[in-house]
């Protein structure tokens, strides 16, 4: 018989090609699973373990059916929707992206997280206008800031309206406290008890304008009344600096024997060596004489009026007292 060459594998499953020359057949074996498996192996096929058929283990074996094929080996949909696999075609550009650096037109996305820098505008919610651009239609459009330096680190920037006109919003969401609002018509807003810190314990805290109506008194006996539509003295408060301006009117007097006190709108400071004590004159109008003098008028630390230095029992109906001065607050 003739000499051929062939293919065959050895009880442990090592391919080996033979040359054989066949002199007479005699008889043969049938394969067993132990060499299917050991065949599978040195192929680098495996399934259940290596044991057991090909087709089974790998739900393989209706593959002549198109639709059982498709749902065994989960083949989806061409197209852009939902569990659909798109085309080159249907990407546009974004089927020719650099891995190193993806560059899009516009992208809606529900979360998006930043890495790195951002190339051009940076639109939320809308299209961008600006190099960083968040559009709310429904409620105020907010940027948060968190950073890691601790439990107060959490800052939102909000936009609203107040009247009509815009408002930019510093909130301190680890206290609720809005600390800051900016208004379109060119007003800062701090918080209560804000201050502006101009650095080494400046502060400037307070800015308050109103009027104070005063009560006059007299330092020994008597009294002195004044009209009650001129009683009152205005003031402004910027920090600690308090100026007054006023115009007091007497409505009439009963025997007063002494100097006049007038109340401040607040309370002169104490500062070392009696700093903030002060003096100076008044404008005094005597109705009866038609004539005008200046008065002298003195205030003392932690007192709450400004002693007029003038004879009490002088006055008389329609005279009046000019004041205009500063003093430091408490």
């Amino acid at each position: 018989m003739g000499t051929i060459k062939i293919l065959g594998f050895d009880e442990d499953g090592n391919a080996q090609r033979l040359k054989i020359r066949i002199a007479r057949f005699l008889d043969y074996d049938p394969v067993t699973a132990s060499d299917k498996s050991n065949i599978r192996s040195t192929l680098g096929i495996t399934s259940q373990g290596g044991l057991g058929d090909l087709l089974a283990a790998n739900n393989l074996d209706d593959v002549a059916s198109l639709d059982t094929t498709k749902a065994n080996l989960e083949i989806p949909d061409v197209g852009t929707g939902p569990s659909q696999v798109p085309l080159n075609q249907h990407l546009g550009t974004m089927a020719y992206q650099d891995i190193a650096g993806v560059s899009i037109a516009s992208a809606e996305v529900e979360t998006l997280e930043v890495t790195d820098k951002v190339s051009g505008q940076l639109g939320v919610g809308a299209s961008p206008s600006y190099d960083l651009h968040v559009t709310n239609t429904s409620s105020s459009a907010a940027i948060g800031i968190t950073g890691t330096g601790g439990s107060k680190d959490t800052w939102t920037v909000t936009s609203s309206d107040s009247g009509g006109k815009a408002v930019l919003n510093f909130r301190d969401e680890d206290t609720g406290v809005t600390v800051l609002q900016l208004h379109q018509d060119n007003k800062l807003v701090l918080s209560s008890g804000g201050a502006i810190d101009f650095g080494s314990g400046a502060t400037l805290d307070a800015y308050e304008e109103g009027t104070h109506t005063t009560t006059v008194t007299v330092s020994g006996s008597g009294s002195v009344t004044m009209n009650t539509s001129n009683d009152r003295i205005g003031y402004t408060i910027i920090g600690d600096n308090v100026s007054i301006t006023g115009k007091l009117i007497v409505a009439s007097v009963s025997s007063p024997v002494g100097h006049l006190n007038i109340t401040l709108p607040t309370l002169p400071d104490n500062f070392s060596e009696e700093g903030a004590a002060g003096g100076g004159a008044v404008a005094y109008y005597d109705a009866s004489a038609n004539s005008w003098s200046s008065v002298p008028f003195s205030f003392e630390e932690g007192s709450n009026s400004v002693a007029i230095r003038l004879d009490a029992s002088t006055l008389a109906a329609s005279d009046q007292i000019r004041l205009s001065f500063v003093y430091f607050q408490v």
